[in-house]
């Protein structure tokens, strides 16, 4: 209980995707996303920009309402001349995050594969 997970933000392809993924995680779960980076947000909201507007706008609302009761402050060191799955990783094998999502399985699970079945199991 209380896991910390990190989601690469340019991993959803759509607002359904992000959607999905975000109701995997908050109080009820016991699992949250940290904000990592610390600018994670404006990464994630970066990607979102990419969104065609309507997905956009949905996109931004699955957020916000994640923001509430999902996401928490890494507050984790970030090497900016490394990519993101990078540092993730690093950070998971400090034992400072409990998994990585994204798209570079073996290290990470696949975003595609996330499931409460998959997270329990973590």
């Amino acid at each position: 209980m209380n896991e910390k997970f990190a989601l690469d933000p340019t991993a959803c392809r759509n607002a359904l995707e992000l959607k999905y993924l975000l109701e995997k995680f908050g109080f009820g779960q016991g699992r949250f996303l940290a904000e990592y980076p610390s600018k994670w947000r404006k990464l994630l909201y970066q990607h979102i920009d990419t969104f065609s507007p309507i997905e956009q706008q949905k996109a931004e609302r699955f957020v916000e309402k994640a923001r509430e009761c999902g996401m928490l402050p890494s507050g984790l060191p970030f090497d900016a001349n490394q990519p993101w799955m990078s540092n993730a990783i690093v950070q998971k094998r400090l034992g400072q995050l409990t998994q990585v999502i994204g798209e570079a399985p073996p290290d990470a699970v696949a975003t595609a594969d996330v499931d409460d079945d998959v997270l329990g199991d973590i």
